[in-house]
């Protein structure tokens, strides 16, 4: 894995999934709160989307423009190497947030 190298980027958070074609299925998706999608490269949450009339969703549905987006499994066990390297005061403060 390439964030495994000294020097590397940490990887990205989401990764593109499944483009959204069905427009009734993708409506009711961006009910959900917690769900993020991508309009082409770019990454939009599922509020965001809301605020847009339902002629401009129509419209990017219907040309493919956006897709689902996943968390991304590199990132998570780059986060827990992340979280392994600190020391044990740091990290029982994190759990239980007690800064003792």
């Amino acid at each position: 894995m390439s964030w495994k190298k000294e020097r590397s980027r940490p990887p990205r958070k989401f990764i593109q999934g499944n483009v959204l074609t069905d427009v009734f299925a993708a409506l009711m998706a961006f009910l959900d709160d917690d769900l993020w999608f991508f309009y082409y490269r770019r990454l939009i949450h599922a509020k965001a989307l809301r605020n847009m009339s339902l002629a401009t969703l129509n419209g990017m549905i219907l040309r493919g423009s956006i897709k689902s987006a996943h968390i991304n499994p590199d990132w998570i066990a780059w986060e827990r190497d992340r979280f392994a390297k600190l020391d044990h005061k740091i990290k029982s403060e994190i759990l239980f947030g007690d800064s003792k």
